[in-house]
């Protein structure tokens, strides 16, 4: 309720609006959604998907979203562990308000590669760094959330061999009263 109502988080809705205008196919057979919390990018992305697994490191923000009856399974994970233990492979990724919490994005990126079917969707948000800043990633010492520079994040699709399809940048929430602007990504392994 905070996040929605006080903050004005509008990240789902913005992600889902960007994947309908850049993607021809929006149904999904196997979907992973890191970091799901409560559930908030799921229940907007439900009606595209097939099945849906839900992962966060929070096991109450599991709980709340298990009530919701939105997933087809919850895991209580980081996601750098289920990447890593998973074996399936999802045609959508999704990573909505979560990579604000990693630093360095490398190996994430590593795993959902290997995890991404060919022709698979990456969608996911960070917070924006001004591409003036000195260095790629910032700690935000009152927040204690990274910000990434669009430069950083363009450099590990092209490590991985992820394909831009979509790159905007746009409001995701208030902080202190002021706007946090995010970039809103999809990606596609080709």
């Amino acid at each position: 309720q905070n996040l929605i109502g006080s903050l004005g988080y509008k990240g789902p809705e913005k992600l889902i609006a960007l994947l309908e205008e850049n993607v021809s196919n929006m149904a999904f057979n196997n979907v992973v959604d890191l970091g799901c919390g409560t559930g908030l990018l799921g229940e907007k992305l439900k009606p595209y998907c097939k099945k849906m697994i839900g992962v966060d490191i929070s096991s109450s923000m599991v709980e709340q979203a298990r009530g919701k009856s939105i997933y087809d399974n919850l895991e209580v994970s980081s996601l750098e562990t289920f990447l890593a233990n998973n074996t399936e492979t999802f045609d959508l990724v999704t990573a909505a308000d979560v990579f604000i919490y990693i630093k360095d994005l490398d190996k994430v990126f590593s795993l959902v590669k290997e995890r991404l079917s060919k022709g698979g969707t990456f969608i996911y948000t960070v917070e924006k760094l001004s591409d003036d800043y000195s260095k790629d990633i910032l700690l935000n010492e009152d927040t204690q959330r990274h910000k990434h520079k669009s430069s950083y994040m363009r450099s590990l699709a092209d490590k991985y061999g992820l394909t831009e399809v979509a790159f905007k940048d746009d409001f995701l929430r208030n902080e202190n009263e002021e706007a946090v602007i995010a970039s809103y990504v999809i990606l596609t392994l080709e």
